[in-house]
């Protein structure tokens, strides 16, 4: 296997095996018996591969079978991630084993950087919910309010009902 090899033990039953890009990134995972064998994980995946844009960023997390063909995993085969300038993800991008989208999360952000809107568009590109948060100054989250497909209030909940000192 070409990379850089870590695994880490899993009360001596099983491991996982992670490849390594030269910047450090992991790029493939694999599941591992007792006896260092691969073994299928999580259903039908047997593999998994990450990509990276040229900030680092993880792109892009696909699931494979033992043939190297894209399986679907919690609903998704492959899941791409689309970043602003700042380096947050806006878009998560999904998409099954033959390559059609399914949908999307888009991810807004307020002022200070805190992911202030989150909605769920279908494979049409059609909001079916959107959620929407409040932070205070220091980033505690204290209102969460989720919408419908015909932007109707469906629950606005108290996050914190907390009382913070200087610290925090």
């Amino acid at each position: 296997l070409d990379g850089n090899l870590l695994t880490e033990d899993l009360l001596g039953a099983s491991q996982y095996l992670w490849l390594l890009d030269e910047k450090g990134n992991m790029i493939s995972e694999f599941f591992l018996d007792a006896k260092g064998n691969k073994i299928i994980h999580d259903s039908m995946v047997f593999e998994r591969r990450w990509k990276y844009d040229n900030r680092g960023n993880q792109i892009e997390v696909a699931y494979y079978d033992q043939g190297g063909h894209l399986v679907m995993q919690d609903g998704k085969a492959t899941d791409v991630s689309v970043y602003n300038p700042n380096n947050q993800v806006i878009e998560y991008r999904l998409f099954d084993n033959k390559g059609k989208r399914l949908g999307s999360i888009q991810r807004k952000y307020d002022s200070l950087g805190y992911s202030s809107e989150t909605s769920l568009l279908n494979e049409s590109d059609e909001v079916y919910q959107r959620n929407v948060s409040t932070y205070d100054r220091r980033g505690n989250e204290l209102t969460e309010s989720e919408y419908g497909a015909d932007g109707e209030l469906i629950a606005k909940n108290a996050v914190a009902n907390c009382k913070y000192d200087d610290f925090n």
